[in-house]
């Protein structure tokens, strides 16, 4: 059994993470790949400049860090889908409400998880597509293979 397992890797620091990426913010040892490998993965966006990777895990809603959103209003945030490239193609949908655990913790980044309102449905096709998850209950055994994807 193979899971996927989304690692959001913050590219560039926002003006409120408390702990900016180390070297150049990509995953050590990863490969640049294209996003009909990863349809799932998602460029969180301040002002149309690339923050951190997320997730889709619906049309309308979208899965990333908490550090990503703690104290920036949601106005200022969109998602770009269905794009290999952090600033340019694919489509790009506003994010309306962020959902962020009440128990993230800044200092030591426990409960690090935020879900993404998006104001309008994310168009799903071969680059976008909400990201494959186990049935309930279902678990993986120790030696299973998983794959990281991110920015």
């Amino acid at each position: 059994m193979k899971f996927a397992i989304v690692a959001l890797i913050v590219a560039v620091a926002s003006a409120n993470a408390l702990f900016p990426p180390k070297l150049d913010g990509r995953i050590v040892g990863g490969e640049t790949v294209d996003i009909e490998d990863f349809p799932h993965q998602l460029s969180l966006q301040y002002y149309g400049s690339h923050i951190c990777g997320a997730s889709i895990i619906s049309g309308k809603f979208a899965l990333t860090a908490a550090h990503c959103t703690d104290g920036t209003p949601a106005s200022v945030l969109s998602v770009r889908a269905g794009s290999s490239i952090q600033g340019s193609g694919g489509q790009v949908v506003k994010v309306v409400k962020i959902h962020q655990n009440p128990k993230f913790n800044g200092r030591t980044i426990d409960y690090d998880v935020s879900v993404l309102e998006l104001e309008s449905e994310i168009k799903m096709g071969a680059g976008a597509s909400a990201i494959p998850l186990p049935k309930a209950g279902e678990k993986a055994e120790e030696g299973d293979d998983s794959v990281v994807s991110g920015w």
